[in-house]
């Protein structure tokens, strides 16, 4: 108290409308940030540079984690206030992009695995009727995926290096020691990877905030479809030889 929107500007309390002091009480007594910085499992959460408009990663391969690094992640405005660190100003990466499918790619040009994208939003929404539901379904946009963007850029990308390798195997065979073309040789092994993308599409529009949709019942709700989803996907093993983009890439869209 008082309220954000009657501080006077610049007031650190007048960014945000949630105290999250119990927030970073509660991650440092229930998070291991030694464990997380052994290394055994990598751990990266991305944020917004609020200067600059830019995405950052906050990656323990590159740095010790932290709790502000994780706050950064989650600081969604206006409900929280940017988070300083090394004197810059951040907030929830998902304003950018909430699930930044190309950080993994262009770490691992040579990944062979599976991603499962989990979005709590859903890019896809009736026309909204009211000025209510015009701010969620905007919310909804702006904080889905850019998942078809990403697989159609990956899939454009495999395309056109299936074509320079098929270009080069027609080169002289004197050709093939030459220093630049044995680096397009090299530039033509790409990722083969599985995308599980898991979306939310329960919501439809009513008149309370959209907010509600990080209620601890709603998120139970995803948890549980999404493990219902992943059971299918072991169950149905199909799913993951048979390919809908390109060679070497293959989605499924679990939604329900």
């Amino acid at each position: 108290m008082p309220p954000a929107a009657l501080l006077p500007d610049g007031h650190p309390d007048a960014l945000s409308v949630y105290d999250t002091s119990p927030l970073r009480a509660t991650l440092n007594r229930l998070v291991d940030f030694d464990l997380i910085n052994q290394r055994q499992i990598r751990f990266s959460v991305g944020a917004v540079n609020v200067h600059t408009g830019n995405s950052t990663y906050f990656d323990n391969e590159h740095m010790k984690i932290g709790v502000d690094h994780v706050m950064a992640s989650g600081a969604l405005p206006p409900a929280f206030a940017p988070v300083v660190i090394d004197g810059d100003h951040y907030w929830d990466g998902g304003i950018v992009s909430n699930t930044p499918l190309w950080y993994v790619l262009d770490d691992s040009p040579l990944l062979n695995g599976l991603i499962v994208q989990l979005d709590l939003f859903n890019a896809r929404g009736k026309l909204p009727q009211n000025l209510d539901q015009v701010m969620e379904r905007q919310k909804d946009i702006v904080y889905s995926s850019k998942t078809r963007f990403n697989t159609t850029r990956v899939a454009e990308e495999d395309t056109l290096r299936q074509s320079l390798q098929r270009l080069l195997e027609r080169l002289p065979p004197d050709f093939k020691s030459d220093p630049d073309v044995k680096a397009l040789a090299a530039s033509c092994r790409g990722p083969n990877i599985d995308i599980v993308h898991l979306i939310n599409r329960h919501y439809s529009y009513t008149s309370s905030s959209k907010d509600n949709d990080f209620s601890r019942a709603t998120m139970v709700q995803h948890w549980e479809a999404g493990l219902e989803d992943a059971r299918r996907t072991i169950a149905h093993p199909e799913w993951l030889r048979s390919s809908t983009l390109a060679d070497g890439v293959r989605q499924y869209d679990l939604a329900r």
